[in-house]
């Protein structure tokens, strides 16, 4: 049925109120979803085979013929028709029929090119469709894998032209035109930019073209830089969440900073999350690190704020491993003061008292490492300084003025008699000579209760423990019951 309704079409446009009939198949709640792909793609090919025709134009304002009303209708119906197909992005459960809408929705673009004289693609339709997906309320993972992995990844044009949506769309969401926007509405913004934005992998992943033609403009890697850069900042402009800028740190040093024409532009923004949340704070090490060492940003208080999150909660987080393989890089540097080496050491030290084993196991290491690298910081281990007379203020924000060079390390000795025996005899190195070469810190960066447990239902038992018990057999038993 579907199949002769098209083909009527094709025949005369006095069966042009099929496109009609073919629509209205397009309501999965009352159609099978066979049905509706069936007829969404037999409506694509019909106004695509308008668009080769350039019957799907819009005709001049003051033509009055026949001809131009048949034109205003159907394009007409082909805004209804992609309308139909736009508000699946927001319908709950329809993952496959967002993603086949979707690939419907990008063959329209591309007969879309039949109307441009050198058959570039042109971003009207392309426009809402970016519009839809940013806007839409249940956008599918799957349906944002495919428009990434399928399409973006693949046409530079649909890239570089999604590059330059995103920043039309984020920029409608300014700071103060907030007002005309729910708090949901400007989340669900963010987080579908973001979503896709972030797994893009490259900017410059590859030289293909959607349309039939490829654009000198779009084609050059300096243009496409510029829009990529466009993109991100005005994505980072949004109210973003505690996930969003988790989702944003994670990828930003990767995927974001290497391919910006002006990296330092995403400063205030570094900063600022370095300034923020713990977890956050965090995560922007990496980023805000990347700009100091290669593109020359000045942060002193880089090192002051880094002192500041470690605290008890640092040992307990999901992100440790990350924190510890950064700070290792940002500690390395021979030219640190010796102070502000030993109030890192110090404080990781006393923090690892009342740390979980997991996270002593990274502790010890690191601080085993850190002497090894920093002599002068020797001191503290050989020096005796009870508990009592520690001259440590923990509470100093400044890693420069804690006195952590005139303490001692009695925590390591502490650490020593821990009621783990493998932490146990991990800080028992520091009572031996420093002749072993440093630790490879990634050895110890996994470890939890989970791995704990199971290296120890795992180790093999040498001497079978004596156990009293009275062995029990049947007789004995009948001979107790009837005792």
């Amino acid at each position: 049925m579907i199949k002769t309704l098209e083909n009527d079409i094709y025949k005369s446009k006095k069966n042009l109120n099929n496109v009609i009939e073919l629509m209205n198949y397009m309501d999965y709640q009352t159609h099978s979803l066979e049905e509706v792909n069936e007829a969404a793609a037999a409506l694509c090919r019909v106004f695509s085979h308008f668009f080769k025709t350039k019957e799907l134009k819009r005709p001049d304002a003051d033509d009055e013929s026949a001809g131009a009303m048949v034109q205003n209708w159907i394009s007409d119906n082909f805004i209804s028709f992609t309308e139909k197909l736009m508000q699946v992005y927001s319908e709950p459960d329809v993952d496959a029929l967002q993603v086949s809408f979707l690939t419907i929705a990008l063959r329209l673009c591309k007969a879309e090119s039949y109307l441009d004289p050198n058959g570039l693609l042109r971003n009207q339709l392309y426009f809402r469709i970016c519009t839809a997906l940013a806007a839409a309320s249940n956008l599918s993972d799957l349906c944002v894998q495919d428009f990434v992995q399928s399409y973006l990844t693949k046409y530079t044009d649909l890239l570089y032209y999604f590059y330059k949506n995103v920043s039309k769309i984020a920029s409608a969401y300014t700071e103060d035109d907030l007002s005309g926007f729910s708090s949901d509405e400007i989340h669900t913004l963010a987080s579908n930019i973001i979503r896709i934005v972030s797994l893009i992998p490259s900017p410059l992943s590859s030289s293909l073209s959607w349309a039939s033609t490829l654009s000198s403009n779009v084609e050059q890697s300096s243009s496409l830089k510029r829009a990529f850069q466009d993109a991100w900042l005005s994505a980072l402009s949004l109210p973003l969440s505690i996930d969003l800028y988790k989702r944003i740190l994670s990828v930003i040093h990767k995927r974001v900073i290497p391919f910006l024409p002006k990296p330092t532009m995403l400063m205030d923004f570094l900063t600022d999350a370095y300034n923020s949340h713990h977890t956050v704070a965090l995560l922007a090490l990496n980023g805000l690190f990347t700009l100091i060492m290669e593109h020359n940003l000045d942060y002193p208080l880089f090192y002051p704020k880094l002192y500041a999150l470690l605290d008890r909660n640092l040992l307990y987080l999901r992100t440790r491993s990350r924190f510890f393989r950064l700070l290792d890089l940002f500690l390395s540097s021979t030219h640190l003061p010796a102070t502000v080496i030993a109030s890192f050491i110090k404080k990781l030290a006393r923090l690892a008292l009342t740390g979980s084993p997991g996270a002593i196991a990274i502790v010890i290491p690191f601080i085993y490492n850190s002497l090894q690298r920093h002599p002068s910081c020797m001191r503290m281990l050989h020096r005796d300084v009870s508990e009592e007379d520690d001259p440590f203020d923990i509470q100093q924000p400044d890693p420069l003025l804690t006195s952590a060079i005139d303490s001692s390390l009695w925590e390591l000795h502490t650490l020593q008699n821990h009621y783990y025996p493998n932490i146990a005899s991990l800080a028992g190195i520091m009572s031996q000579q420093f002749t072993k070469p440093r630790y490879e810190l990634e050895d110890f960066l996994d470890h939890n209760y989970a791995t704990m447990c199971d290296a120890e239902l795992r180790r093999p038992i040498r001497i079978e423990p004596p156990i009293e018990y009275e062995k029990c057999t049947l007789s004995s038993y009948l001979d107790d019951s009837w005792a």
